[in-house]
């Protein structure tokens, strides 16, 4: 599974993701899912295999926090995929 997270237009723009893990394994408590980060995209992965019998769904929240060269800063946190 790989998901991709396109970085917006402009080279001003500095975006960071980070997954916000859960109490709950199927809030990502046992970091099943990782982001990597490349030069122009973000990539979801699997960190761990999955299991369907134990947990037959997952739900993530992936925080992406903007930030541009005059220092303002947007947080856009609840993002549905």
């Amino acid at each position: 599974m790989c998901l991709i997270l396109y970085r917006p237009n402009g080279v001003d723009n500095l975006v960071f993701y980070e997954i916000v893990n859960g109490q709950t394994e199927p809030t990502n408590k046992d970091f099943m899912f990782i982001l990597e980060s490349g030069s122009k995209s973000t990539s979801l992965k699997l960190d761990k295999q999955l299991d369907y019998e134990s947990v037959s769904r997952y739900t993530l929240t992936i925080r992406a926090t903007v930030s541009n060269s005059k220092g303002l800063v947007f947080n856009d946190q609840y993002a549905i995929f």
